[in-house]
Formats: structure tokens, sequence, C-alpha cells
């Protein structure tokens, strides 16, 4: 999964960069979903595990996410370089969820964690000479996240609920000096790959209560503890140059060169809705990363900080009353969402932070309907345009956007249950 994505200079530090995007119903909204439930039972939402507990009953879900990203950078380091600009598309999520018992919801997956993917070129100098070489270094890899969730509701409009992760995932770095032309000898490829693993959990809490005959309040806490990612290390050497008739020599192949470690720091997070007529939708989030205690070493020209990140947005759901089987019954047909964010970010490169900010669009379609249940069928859109980095101090900005697509499946899962239409 995070073999695929766009090059980002500032993803060569720790784990990379962590994906803050849910794509579910709340990412139009900045996404901002930790005060958000399923309630109506037709969309799951990602940012607060107790919110699974309000899927409908006997229902069975179902999401798939991809999306399409563009990157423009700028800055001092992109003056001589050919291209200023990557794209891709990624597949971003796989989850499925359903309600064991009135009081139980359940949901289970696969997502992007964190992304790394790096290319610099450069020169350096060879040891005991005055004799400087092009030098590439690239890396890629990130974290993975298969993650199941049990939420339960334990009083009227009281939920709570846990994320149990596995987190598991690579990074690599590969450092390629090209010595051929200049002195003699041939291209030198050194590949450092350490991979990491481990256990994480997610706990979250979530308060709804109507207000009066229109507006509805939804509350939301979430929070993970410190977690240390542990694994290995390991290192290649290798010698020449990859052709389409010849290939390096293996010079160490897969040498164990130590244990690695890497601490996820204390994540929580707070967040506020309100409904208005089942139509109109305020969302605000807030969430704080300890980075600076979590205990990883500091590095030239960097320094780990405390993160934090602000998000809102705004959400309008057309409804239409239909009769189908002697069913009647409310329905929504799409919705529209607008939303924003600033994330000041957990790395201080150069004396700069590196914070992240953006607009978000989000749109929504149920294109098949049953009066029994509701929606069977849905589709989800999302345009994201930001901003992370900074030109100050040598350093690169990378203007983005992308364009993502969500597709949803709402059935009973025991035929039992099931009705005909």
């Amino acid at each position: 999964m995070y073999a695929q994505t766009n090059a980002s200079a500032y993803s060569m530090i720790g784990m990379g960069d962590i994906n803050y995007n849910y794509f579910d119903r709340s990412t139009g909204m900045g996404n901002s979903g930790i005060s958000l439930s399923s309630a109506g039972g037709n969309y799951m939402y990602l940012a607060n595990p107790a919110s699974f507990a309000d899927l409908g009953d006997m229902f069975f879900k179902g999401e798939i996410s991809a999306n399409f990203k563009g990157v423009n950078y700028t800055g001092t380091p992109m003056s001589n370089s050919t291209k200023t600009n990557s794209s891709d598309v990624q597949f971003q999520k796989i989850l499925f969820g359903l309600k064991v018992k009135h009081f139980w919801g359940m949901g289970f997956g696969l997502k992007q964690f964190s992304s790394i993917n790096y290319n610099f070129t450069g020169t350096e100098a060879i040891n005991g000479s005055s004799i400087t070489v092009p030098m590439t270094v690239s890396g890629d890899g990130g974290l993975n996240q298969f993650f199941w969730i049990n939420s339960f509701r334990i009083a009227k409009g009281l939920n709570i609920g846990i994320e149990s992760s596995y987190l598991f995932g690579s990074q690599q770095q590969e450092k390629t000096t090209t010595a051929d032309g200049i002195i003699n000898s041939s291209d030198l490829n050194t590949t450092v790959t350490s991979y990491y693993h481990k256990l994480y959990f997610k706990g979250g809490i979530q308060y709804h209560k109507k207000l009066n005959d229109k507006w509805r309040l939804g509350l939301g806490l979430t929070g993970s503890n410190k977690t240390a990612l542990r694994g290995n290390t390991t290192y290649d050497l290798t010698q020449g140059t990859l052709g389409l008739v010849t290939q390096p020599t293996t010079i160490v192949k897969d040498s164990a060169i130590g244990t690695t470690k890497f601490t996820l720091p204390l994540t929580l997070g707070a967040g506020v809705s309100m409904n208005y007529d089942n139509k109109w939708t305020f969302a605000a989030d807030y969430q704080r990363q300890n980075w600076k205690n979590a205990g990883n070493l500091n590095g030239a020209g960097y320094v780990y900080g405390d993160a934090q990140r602000f998000s809102g947005g705004v959400e309008y759901a057309k409804k239409q009353t239909i009769i189908q089987n002697g069913y009647v019954r409310d329905v929504e047909r799409y919705f529209v969402q607008f939303g924003g964010y600033y994330t000041q970010g957990f790395l201080n490169v150069n004396s700069n932070r590196i914070n992240d900010f953006g607009g978000t669009f989000g749109i929504g379609f149920n294109t098949k309907q049953r009066a029994s249940y509701g929606p069977t069928l849905s589709y989800m859109i999302n345009l994201n345009v930001g901003s992370m980095g900074t030109t100050n101090n040598n350093l690169v900005r990378q203007t983005y956007y992308q364009v993502g697509v969500t597709l949803s499946i709402n059935d009973f899962w025991d035929a039992r249950k099931r009705v005909i239409d």
C-alpha cells in the first residue's frame, strides 16, 4: 500500500508523513469526525471508534477508498531540478462494519498510517581526497494499519469504543554513489532497510443529546498511548549499474546490523458537533500529539516538537420522502460539505516548523434506495487542496491537491432479517 505515495521531502524523517485523512464521510469537513456518529446507520466514521455503536441494527457495511494526488514543489533546492511536480493514484483503505447486537457495533479493515517517499541528488567527497562524485539518496516505505473496532452503547446517547490495531511496515533508504568515468570504479549502491511492527490501541467516547426538536449536540474524545515500534535493520551493498543485460555485483546481502525502535507519541483529540433538523451539520476537532516527550532522537538540522491540528467543516444533506412496498420514510439523496484544517507539524527543520494547511470539499450520492431500510449503494467524492512546508532557509514547500473516491455498500448481514423488495 505504502509503495505508491508521492515524493515528500520531509518524509525521510521518522516514520514519514502521518496520514490524517480518513477517507470517510468526515473528509469533506476537514476530517472533523471525532464527535460524529453513524446515527442512521449508513456511513462509518473512523476518527472515533465509539461511533460504531450507532450503526444500523443487523446491517453489514463495506467501504473501499482510493485517491489521485498531485504535488508541486517550490524552493531553492528545486531551482536546478528538471522535475518540480509528481502525481499518482493510491489505494487508501478497505473497511467493513456490522451491528452485532443492538448495543454493540464492530468494524475492521486496512488503511495507510504513514508514508515515506523521497529522492535527493547531490555530491559527496571521497574519503581521503578532494574528489567529489555524484550521489543519489532515495527512500520509500511507511506503516500500514490493520484495525479491529469494538464500540458499545453504555447509556442513552453515550458510547465507548476501542480500536485495536497491528501496525507494520518498513523504511528503506538507497544511496548510489556514481564514480564511473571519474575514477577507475563503478557505482556503489547501499540499501538500509528497517522493519517495524507493534500493537497499537486507540480509545474513544461519544455523547449525543437532542437539545430540542431541531438541534442535536455531539461531543467526542479520543486518545492513544505512547507506543514503541520495534523491529530489525538489514544492510545490502552492491557494485555496478543495473542495465538491460547487466546486474550489479552483490557484496553484502541482508546483513543484520541491529534492532530498530521508533516511538509514536501520546495523542489526544476532542470534537464537538451540532446538527440542525437532520440536514445541517457543523463540526470542529482538535488533536494534540506529544512528540517532544516520545523519546525519539533529534537529528542534524531537525528536532521533534509537539504537534497540534485544528479542523472544522459544515455539511448539508438533502432529504426526500419515499414510499416503496408499503414503507414510508425520509431518505437521504445527497450531501455537500466544506471544511478546512491547520496542522502545526511535529518537525522543526532548519529552525522552521513544518506546518500543513488546506481546504476540503465533499459530495456524496445514494444511488440505490430501499424504503425498508434506506440506501444500499453510495458514492463519496472529496477534494483536498493544501500546502505543506516553507521555502525559508533552503527548504521546500509542497503545494498539493487530491481527489478521493469512496464506494459504500449497505445491506443486511443476517438473512433471517432480510426484507425482499
